[in-house]
């Protein structure tokens, strides 16, 4: 265990390229010592010393403003825990939203009232309820990180505006075959192909290694993903198997190489989110597809599955979530399912009611087809 507590105080003891490391935490909590942990491991992968105490992980401050606890939040949690891209978006919002709106509060004055406040203020801004409900989350967490490191006495109770489903688009069968036929630009052609038949992410279609590809176990390994132009592990930090299916095993024996990039740039690097995005849109301008996205073929991957009968455990795996609940965001029922559903009652109820009749099996001219098989399949 590299977080201990000897005599009532919490210790951080681990090794690093044979060498053992054993300092006591300056925050006395399971949570300080493992901050503080990560804090050394990211001074060792610099080259620094560890003997140098680093100011964010035991503020001085007694009592910090927001805007000072923010900082030491972002230098020594965010950029410790989080992804390239997620980093992007906590530094935005704390420089856009947070900070001038909390900036000169010490950290006891944030208080529920002034939480509502501030979600009133940007709703003001005619900001989506689900933008907002990201901002909170974000203030959520640095609070919470406050309260673990002894900054803040008692976290504000932070409630999370209601918002309905978010919209979503499922590609038709046609439409599917309209992605699948447009070869105007074939490795954009072959991504979206592979994103239909695997419901990858667009960030692990774009680190996706040629020794990813096992064609002798006739599988596919995802265990990378691009965030903000850096190749780093998937969103779940875990490898995937994913089956191989025969229609771009065929395409992508075609081009196989032994390493690289299956799908990369000119320069042999990956490419960027916004290079990736204009693509799929020149995709739906050429298929005439509107609120197509690469999301999209995901959405579709899963609620084909959901179609065809597939548990949702299986979907759960195929599409890496961590929860069933992820996993039902983004299975969506077709409508053509909904109306079998409703002829099947029908069918049932008739069924029913020939079996309490007696009435001769051949007198079923008044009933639809489906319940007349039915009944005529149960007399025989």
């Amino acid at each position: 265990m590299a977080q201990r507590k000897i005599r009532n105080a919490w210790w951080v003891d681990f090794h690093w390229k044979g060498t053992r490391f054993r300092k006591r935490s300056p925050v006395n909590s399971r949570a300080g010592a493992a901050t503080y942990e990560l804090t050394l491991r990211e001074r060792l992968l610099r080259g620094a010393q560890v003997d140098e105490e680093p100011a964010a992980v035991a503020p001085k401050i007694r009592n910090p403003t927001f805007a000072e606890f923010a900082d030491e939040w972002f230098t020594t949690y965010v950029l410790t825990n989080n992804k390239p891209r997620e980093q992007t978006n906590r530094r935005m919002v704390l420089r856009v939203h947070l900070i001038p709106w909390f900036e000169q509060l010490p950290l006891d004055a944030i208080t529920t009232q002034v939480v509502e406040q501030f979600k009133a203020h940007q709703l003001s801004k005619v900001l989506a309820r689900k933008t907002v409900n990201n901002h909170l989350a974000i203030l959520a967490r640095c609070l919470r990180c406050a309260t673990l490191w002894g900054c803040l006495e008692h976290m504000p109770v932070i409630q999370l505006l209601r918002v309905g489903p978010p919209p979503f688009k499922i590609l038709t069968p046609d439409e599917c075959e309209r992605v699948l036929d447009d070869k105007t630009e074939p490795m954009w052609n072959l991504m979206a192909h592979v994103a239909l038949r695997t419901g990858m992410r667009r960030g692990e279609l774009m680190a996706l290694d040629w020794t990813d590809i096992h064609f002798d176990r006739n599988e596919i390994i995802v265990s990378h993903a691009v965030s903000d132009g850096i190749i780093t592990s998937t969103k779940t930090y875990q490898n995937r198997p994913l089956p191989l299916a025969d229609s771009i095993r065929t395409r992508l024996q075609c081009i196989a190489e032994c390493s690289g990039l299956v799908f990369p740039s000119p320069n042999g690097n990956a490419y960027s989110d916004s290079g990736a995005e204009k693509a799929i849109q020149r995709i739906a301008s050429r298929t005439g597809i509107s609120g197509l996205g690469w999301h999209t073929l995901r959405h579709t991957f899963a609620t084909t599955l959901a179609a065809n009968g597939k548990s949702l455990h299986t979907i759960k795996e195929l599409l890496g979530h961590s929860t069933i609940t992820m996993t039902m965001r983004y299975v969506h029922v077709v409508p053509a399912t909904l109306d079998d559903a409703i002829r099947s009652l029908d069918t049932a109820y008739d069924i029913a009611r020939y079996q309490n009749s007696g009435q001769p099996v051949g007198n079923v001219g008044h009933l639809s087809a489906s319940s007349a098989s039915a009944v005529q399949c149960l007399a025989a």
